[in-house]
């Protein structure tokens, strides 16, 4: 094997039952978070919702859920969560489920600080500096999403391909996740 640096600075918490951690490490990062995932209904199957909410709410923090993230997750729907972020003074994200949603987070994060559209960023039209913290539970780990800075989205409106930004336009990875 040839000679290579490697830095991913993501904490990774992993084994069973640590879920119930999620509330404490998003304590560590803010008081308010925006919950984003695909569903409820899904959470619930997999038997993380509760666990989730209790978690959170027993480190006192408030919650607001923004549920319908999609496979290959569209730019509107994360303008939604941008907004639910900005009206409701979030300051952390919490992205439960796999790849789109991981990327939907960072999405959101990323646009909640950039003063202009997200979409921007995708483009190449706009740099970002700053990124509300993100902390991510992946339930299906298939992407590295939960460990890398990409974020790939959708813009339906447009009729737009999913579009990878530069890396420079994007928040750091998670800063806490746990599979």
């Amino acid at each position: 094997m040839r000679p290579f640096n490697f830095c991913i600075p993501t904490e990774m918490i992993y084994g069973k039952g640590r879920v119930k951690e999620a509330g404490e490490q998003v304590k560590l990062r803010g008081d308010k978070v925006l919950l984003l995932s695909y569903d409820k209904m899904v959470l619930e199957q997999i038997g993380i919702y509760e666990q989730i909410h209790q978690s959170l709410s027993g480190a006192g923090v408030r919650t607001v859920e923004h549920l319908g993230v999609k496979s290959n997750p569209d730019v509107a729907h994360a303008r939604e969560g941008i907004r639910k972020v900005l009206e409701n003074g979030i300051g952390v994200i919490l992205a439960v489920g796999g790849g789109s949603v991981m990327d939907e987070g960072k999405c959101i994060a990323a646009g909640a600080l950039y003063d202009g559209d997200v979409w921007d960023l995708y483009e190449g039209k706009g740099e970002l500096s700053d990124a509300l913290p993100l902390v991510t539970i992946c339930t299906i780990p298939a992407t590295s999403s939960e460990m890398n800075c990409i974020s790939v989205m959708n813009n339906e409106e447009q009729n737009r391909n999913p579009h990878c930004p530069d890396r420079r336009s994007i928040p750091g990875p998670p800063s806490w996740t746990r599979c």
